[in-house]
């Protein structure tokens, strides 16, 4: 289970409330680096998700087979808010929301599936997983600075975060691009995510989608790519160039399986 999810989330929980304290009502409206979303609409879209688990039912209505364009719906149905009351809906929510995702992580709950639409089918306990790395992901990377438009002290990586995204965009890989990787996986590759929270996996072939599992070196790999945990949820979501994506990796082995398999990741 992901009980790490569940004190990370606490932890962010934090994160947001201090958001109060940090913005200007100028900074609310600013471009943030997600493309086509303010500031406020990432906070927006992280209540959305709380939605998610606490109302679904407040919800507008989904675009089938697309997660992303489901994402845009949510926030354009919110998006009338001041910054005062999109505080006011997480602070309402988030605590309801831990409670429920606790309740996840106990058979026979934490095994029954959730379908994420376009981005996989997986079991409930690791919902949790996937907000803990909305809200890591958009605080680092896409409102704070250098990347973000806000120059306040970012979030930092914690092993409790850090581990806790990665759960999510490992158990999401083979599902979020299952064609493209496929065929670039034509042996078996070692992930090697160093740093706070990392942690080593192997991606395996496979006939119709990849596998990836955590390394327990009972396979050797024909290629191995390293990279710093953080610096993965960054090029990994395509908010890294492919060049700047080259600059914080490094490959050994088969260095055309490992180019095609970089080229090929996008998690989200």
């Amino acid at each position: 289970m992901t009980q790490h999810g569940i004190q990370a989330m606490k932890t962010l929980r934090e994160e947001i409330f201090n958001l109060e304290h940090v913005l200007t009502a100028e900074d609310w409206a600013r471009p943030s680096a997600c493309p086509g979303w303010s500031v406020q609409d990432i906070v927006i879209h992280l209540n959305c998700t709380l939605r998610e688990v606490v109302n679904p039912e407040s919800l507008p209505s989904p675009v089938s087979g697309d997660i992303e364009a489901s994402n845009d719906v949510g926030v354009a149905a919110f998006r009338g808010q001041s910054p005062e009351q999109t505080l006011a809906e997480y602070r309402e929510m988030i605590d309801s929301a831990i409670e429920e995702l606790t309740k996840l992580q106990v058979p026979p709950a934490s095994e029954s599936e959730v379908d994420m639409d376009n981005a996989g089918v997986y079991p409930a306990h690791i919902l949790v997983d996937s907000l803990v790395f909305d809200h890591y992901c958009h605080l680092r990377h896409d409102i704070f600075a250098p990347h973000g438009p806000i120059d306040a002290p970012t979030v930092k990586p914690e092993e409790d975060i850090v581990r806790s995204s990665l759960d999510w965009l490992m158990a999401g890989l083979p599902q979020m691009s299952p064609e493209t990787l496929r065929t670039a996986v034509t042996a078996p590759v070692r992930l090697r995510l160093t740093g706070v929270g990392g942690s080593d996996w192997l991606i395996f072939p496979g006939a119709e989608k990849p596998s990836v599992a955590l390394d327990d070196r009972s396979v050797e790999p024909a290629a191995v790519i390293i990279s710093d945990a953080d610096d993965f949820i960054r090029w990994g979501t395509k908010r890294a160039s492919a060049e700047r994506r080259d600059q914080m990796v490094r490959v050994e082995g088969d260095l055309n399986l490992a180019r095609r398999v970089l080229d090929a990741i996008h998690v989200f």
